[in-house]
């Protein structure tokens, strides 16, 4: 999710998410143009085999020409993970760099002291467990960053802590004191690791849990799970799904709440609203928002216009067992890349979206109405 947005969609994106203004749904919408009959063959070939994918607790079916892209995230139960697949050599060269890397970092107030406490061995797997300083500025504040490697997957995971026995040895008072920490963060870090597993994207499970990126968590629901996964189109830069479930998160407005404050936003960005009104797919009961904008990568001599279509399903009920669902997609935008070094050259901008608008209205719907809870999952 590590993109580049003008500050006209990053607004709108703000608008969207976070403004409660309500507005009633108007009755006319615009009609999308039709396809042409080469669209018409295209889009055929695109849909013709739909294959399910899991994201959090649902399912959705998605052309298999569109993959999993390399970025997204989640936070577990408080822990945050990063799952990739790796081989075992290839991991323990990356382990021992980190070690030595987090065996060397000192904390800055004199007289200097490591910031690493503690090096855990973990059950079961190949890795360690740092007790590490969030930064060196204190050592009371701490990260729990365990680095393991099974069955072909490399796992990250890391919880924040607080360990106040280092104030006496930072030899001064915090603002507020407070309880430590540590130990029961390491217990729950453990047991998000215990349940989890390395997936490949076409493993769907069938036992209780949550998917996640290159991965798997079994258990039953809590209000404390944010998964982010996208699905990008393979022949192109710019078209992209994103999927997103919040299970700690209920909204008191809809996107056609905020409509007011997005239609002038669309229309200085030279844009047009699509379609927008309310949709309910397997008893998720959602709101959708199609509209076209001037892209994140438009110049004075090149203007791109893109499509921004969004879904928000169990906005006002958002919990545990009806997690909220954000679905947004794009085409005319660059999908989400990995950051890259200081001195790497910029990939050639995009210069027209790759669907027409009849086509990417058509790849939305159908996608949007696949959406439904994976069995056994809950």
């Amino acid at each position: 999710m590590k993109r580049a947005m003008t500050v006209k969609n990053r607004l709108i994106t703000s608008v969207i998410s976070l403004s409660a203004t309500a507005l009633l749904m108007t009755a006319c919408q615009p009609k999308p143009p039709a396809l042409t009959e080469k669209e018409i063959q295209y889009m055929q070939t695109l849909t013709k085999k739909m294959t399910p994918r899991c994201v959090g607790r649902y399912l959705a079916d998605v052309p298999e020409d569109m993959v999993l892209n390399s970025e997204g995230g989640q936070e577990i139960e408080g822990v945050t993970i990063d799952i990739k697949p790796m081989t075992q050599y290839t991991f323990k060269l990356m382990l021992a760099g980190r070690k030595l890397e987090i065996e060397s970092e000192t904390t800055y107030a004199e007289p200097k002291v490591p910031t690493l406490k503690n090096i855990r061995n973990i059950d079961g797997a190949t890795g360690f467990i740092f007790d590490r300083a969030v930064s060196p500025g204190s050592n009371v504040l701490r990260v729990l960053e365990l680095l393991a490697w099974r069955d072909g997957y490399f796992i990250k995971m890391t919880i924040r802590a607080r360990d106040m026995s280092f104030l006496k040895e930072e030899n001064r008072l915090s603002d507020e004191i407070r309880d430590t920490t540590a130990p029961e963060k390491l217990a729950q870090l453990l047991n998000v690791f215990n349940r989890t597993r390395g997936r490949a994207d076409n493993d769907i499970p069938a036992a209780q849990g949550t998917c996640i990126l290159n991965g798997f968590i079994s258990g039953p629901p809590t209000d404390q799970e944010e998964i982010t996964l996208f699905y990008h189109l393979k022949t192109a830069e710019d078209v992209y799904f994103r999927f997103s479930t919040s299970s700690d998160h209920a909204r008191n407005d809809t996107l056609l709440d905020r409509s007011k404050h997005i239609e002038p936003l669309i229309a200085e960005g030279e844009g047009k609203t699509l379609r927008k009104g309310h949709r309910e797919v397997h008893d998720i009961k959602g709101t959708e928002y199609l509209y076209t904008i001037l892209g994140d990568e438009s110049l004075a001599t090149n203007k791109v216009m893109t499509y921004k279509f969004l879904f928000e399903g169990n906005n006002k009920i958002g919990s545990a067992k009806t997690p909220l669902v954000t679905i947004d997609f794009a085409n005319g935008d660059r999908k989400p890349m990995p950051e890259r070094p200081y001195d790497a050259d910029f990939p050639p901008p995009i210069t027209k979206a790759t669907l027409s608008e009849a086509e990417a209205v058509t790849l939305w719907d159908a996608v949007i109405p696949t959406i439904r809870p994976r069995p056994g999952a809950f």
